[in-house]
């Protein structure tokens, strides 16, 4: 990391804290910084201890929940709670940071959302004091919108759909292209998991080219300026995906 020489030297001064007081200086960096954001913090017991506003509405989360873990959220399958929980410890057990998918069922729609979480570490003794969770809806036609208005002139309230008719795989495709996900194999792996089915990389090989035909294209990259550039709009509501957090 690169710090400024007088910053670094004052950090280097930053005074003792036990586990409770570091935890502590992260809820108020929680508070003060991430305010406006989808953030909330867990102890090492993988308890609720503080969220933000933004957190609280997106996913029906109130002051009951403090204090205990993920399984009191009696509106999420027992499943789901239980693997996230196999999750935590995981994270807590070797400190590696960890992103997910997390798919949530909120009334009828299922939303899509990128999930990373981190451990957060008391400095003065090199001790996990807690989980960091950071949160944001995947949006994948922003990026489309963004380019049409900057790029391409187009205004941001002309919403044409003319997608041809896809299968529930080539949607899947597509959403993976959108969002950043252009290897084969890594498509492959992250609809296996998404989906619960066994998806090849032969498989999306060959689901891509029909594609390519059914947009005139050769190649991935090819086929996301030909997405952006016609309008063509990615129903996510359609896909087939159990509610459920995915590490990737």
């Amino acid at each position: 990391m690169f710090i400024k020489e007088e910053y670094a030297i004052k950090l280097g001064k930053t005074p003792v804290l036990s586990d409770e007081e570091a935890l502590c200086q992260y809820i108020w960096y929680l508070k003060n910084i991430c305010q406006n954001e989808m953030a909330l913090i867990k102890n090492v017991l993988c308890e609720f201890i503080a969220f933000t506003d933004s957190m609280a509405q997106e996913f029906d989360l109130g002051a009951e929940i403090l204090g205990e873990t993920f399984n009191t959220a009696r509106n999420i399958p027992v499943k789901i709670r239980e693997n996230i929980r196999e999750q935590e410890l995981k994270l807590l057990a070797d400190g590696h940071p960890q992103t997910s998918f997390y798919f949530y069922q909120k009334n009828s729609e299922i939303r899509h959302y990128l999930v990373r979480k981190r451990i957060l570490l008391n400095l003065a003794t090199n001790k996990a004091v807690g989980i960091l969770v950071n949160t944001e809806r995947v949006l994948p036609n922003l990026h489309r919108k963004f380019l049409q208005r900057e790029f391409l002139g187009m205004s941001n309230q002309l919403e044409v759909s003319i997608t041809p008719s896809l299968t529930s795989i080539q949607k899947q495709i597509l959403f993976c292209l959108l969002i950043g996900i252009s290897n084969r194999k890594e498509i492959a792996q992250t609809l296996s998991t998404i989906t619960g089915n066994s998806i090849t990389d032969v498989k999306v090989k060959n689901e891509l080219q029909v594609l390519y035909r059914e947009f005139h294209c050769s190649h991935s990259s090819q086929l996301i300026q030909r997405l952006l550039s016609e309008q063509i709009y990615l129903d996510l509501s359609e896909f087939p995906i159990n509610p459920g957090n995915y590490l990737l």
